[in-house]
């Protein structure tokens, strides 16, 4: 048995009734097995938490249906149609932009609501009045990754990229648009493919280019492997990132490889917000384990959900989406209010430093 059949299996017995008695059922789909199921089992969990909480005081009850996309878009495609068979009111997920993208189209073709907790595209709002974000869009990470690189006075950076995968390609152009808009200069632009072993080609061409500082928008296994090579190589940068480095296992993979280096997130454990503290507080007690930004975005967006589901008129993707859209939420990771632009939330962002293997709060950027 899966880890991710195990937790399905939880996740009955814990929210208790059927369907058939009453509940409401909402699906969620994300990557537990695969490349990136570390993302999707922290989500799952921040997920969980919610709906127990909700379950815990609220009339209307709520049932999770949980399926695993294995990281592909096949995937993607084929358990959303599964799960909007079954009958769920709305959907939670993806993690990936790309299996977000994939997802957004069928579910806003079945006329179900649809939030993903961490995909950054800005592509995936546009697919419909549906669909909704409750995390920052690559554009914002980008203006403020480069108004702070410039506050850190680095002139000049070069860009490594996956152009295969459309978070890192998204977050590469906005962030060279913004970085050069800042007065700052790129000076080289590589390529990877996801799940490589060897970037020395890559890291040479960036040492000849003279670049000091390199961002790389991608995840934390490709990271950690693409840092500790440059520390083997005796190549001497140090590194800008993105939100797909958030991951307790980055640490244990790179090691002190990506010290003095900084990423972007959308949640920092030591922020000191009482809505964060009390989330941290609750994620130990159930999980035994510190939350990350995955797992406190999957925790809001599944309480910007339930909280539609408890206000409004029905449970039918018009009334959702507009409960939905009118939600102000204090949560895990910051204050969430909709805007008209394109369903995405209005909050400020954290910029992290590692040190020592681990991140650290280092500031707190508006878009």
């Amino acid at each position: 048995m899966t880890v991710f059949r195990i937790a399905v299996v939880l996740v009955v017995c814990m929210f208790g009734k059927a369907e058939a008695e009453g509940e409401v059922s909402v699906g969620a789909y994300l990557p537990m097995t695969g490349a990136s199921a570390t993302f999707g089992v922290s989500t799952w969990q921040g997920i969980q938490l919610a709906v127990e909480q909700h379950n815990a005081k609220a009339k209307v009850k709520v049932q999770v249906k949980a399926l695993d996309t294995m990281g592909k878009q096949s995937g993607a495609q084929a358990v959303v149609t599964r799960l909007a068979d079954d009958g769920v009111v709305a959907l939670i997920g993806e993690v990936a932009s790309s299996l977000s993208l994939a997802g957004a189209a069928i579910a806003q073709q079945r006329g179900i609501p649809m939030i993903t907790p961490s995909s950054t595209n800005p592509a995936i709002t546009d697919t419909g009045d549906l669909i909704f974000r409750a995390c920052q869009t690559d554009d914002a990470q980008a203006r403020v990754m480069a108004r702070f690189a410039r506050t850190l006075k680095i002139g000049s950076v070069a860009i490594l990229k996956a152009p295969a995968q459309a978070y890192s390609t998204g977050l590469a152009t906005a962030f060279e648009t913004a970085f050069k808009a800042e007065g700052g200069a790129i000076v080289a632009t590589q390529e990877y493919t996801m799940g490589a072993a060897d970037f020395e080609p890559q890291l040479r061409a960036i040492e000849t280019a003279k670049a000091q500082w390199v961002f790389v928008p991608g995840y934390y296994t490709d990271v950690a492997t693409l840092a500790k090579q440059a520390q083997q190589l005796g190549i001497r940068v140090k590194f800008l990132g993105s939100d797909g480095w958030d991951s307790e296992e980055l640490g244990k993979l790179a090691g002190t490889a990506l010290d003095g280096s900084y990423y972007i997130n959308h949640f920092a454990i030591d922020d000191a917000r009482a809505a964060t503290r009390s989330f941290v507080k609750a994620y130990r007690t159930k999980f035994k384990q510190a939350p990350d930004a995955l797992a406190a975005l999957g925790y809001d967006a599944a309480n910007v959900v339930l909280g539609a589901i408890a206000r409004a008129k029905s449970t039918s993707g018009k009334h959702l989406a507009e409960a939905i859209r009118a939600t102000k939420l204090t949560g895990a990771t910051g204050e969430l209010a909709f805007h008209a632009k394109d369903q995405g939330i209005t909050k400020p962002m954290v910029v992290l430093k590692i040190s020592g293997g681990k991140p650290a709060f280092a500031a707190s950027v508006t878009p």
